[in-house]
């Protein structure tokens, strides 16, 4: 399988603070990698520097062998890292199927002479429409892709934010707590959602706290804590490692 994603020794300090201390990790094409542990362990913070939020103090990020150390989110996005935030982020004055179509706008580049044309630019248009339609079937949104993104329920809001970011066509799609606010038929139908985009095809990187769905739906875990990777391995190695119960749990004196 090729390696989709690595990074090296990324450090991230704000100021006194080292909020990433030396995170080596790496994610393979067809995976479900899964990036957990307590509040404040650097999660956001490495999801941050990956897709150029951020430009680590130290250390490289590698993305099918280039590196995209520093690189601006669009240019990584272009490249083929696509992501959703912890925190809803949709266009609140455009409709669901608008909302997924601006994800398209890195793979849609027209030169000025073809969009004169109007009939290249309606074919366009129209592979757009085609495209943004078959993604909101794939998460069960077609049939309200003409209402306002806004006013769906949440856990469908999750889910447009998750169709926009995989109009780019994405390589790696990084998923920041997808799980987030949902109840449970909401999460378990997010679960079988993300195991049939690896169905077909795509590589996964997620943050999450619910562990059920961690545990059910990853093939391999990172454990961060305090910015420091303290665990690695499958659900089930993951699950036991003293290091990792300690710090959700504490330690018993």
């Amino acid at each position: 399988m090729a390696e989709v994603l690595r990074t090296e020794s990324v450090t991230q300090r704000f100021g006194g603070l080292d909020a990433l201390k030396c995170v080596n990790m790496s994610v393979q094409q067809g995976e479900i990698v899964g990036v957990i542990g307590p509040n404040g362990a650097g999660k956001t913070t490495l999801f941050n520097c990956i897709t150029g939020m951020y430009k680590p103090t130290e250390g490289r990020v590698h993305m099918l062998g280039t590196d995209i150390t520093g690189w601006a989110p669009y240019r990584v996005t272009a490249h083929g890292f696509a992501r959703t935030f912890q925190n809803i982020r949709l266009f609140s004055k455009m409709t669901t199927l608008d909302n997924v179509m601006v994800g398209m706008h890195v793979r849609t580049h027209m030169k000025l002479k073809d969009r004169l044309n109007l009939i290249k630019h309606r074919r366009v248009k129209q592979e757009a429409d085609a495209r943004a339609e078959e993604l909101l079937k794939l998460l069960g949104l077609y049939d309200v892709r003409y209402e306002m993104a806004t006013s769906l329920p949440y856990g469908d809001q999750r889910k447009v934010e998750i169709a926009r970011a995989l109009a780019s066509d994405p390589k790696l799609l990084l998923l920041d707590e997808p799980a987030a606010g949902m109840n449970e038929v909401e999460t378990e139908d997010l679960m079988n959602i993300v195991r049939r985009l690896q169905q077909m095809g795509y590589t996964i990187l997620l943050i999450e706290h619910d562990m059920k769905f961690v545990m059910n739906i990853c093939d391999r875990l990172y454990v961060l804590n305090d910015g420091a990777l303290i665990a690695e391995g499958t659900p089930e190695a993951v699950r036991s490692n003293p290091a990792v119960i300690e710090a959700y749990l504490g330690k018993d004196e």
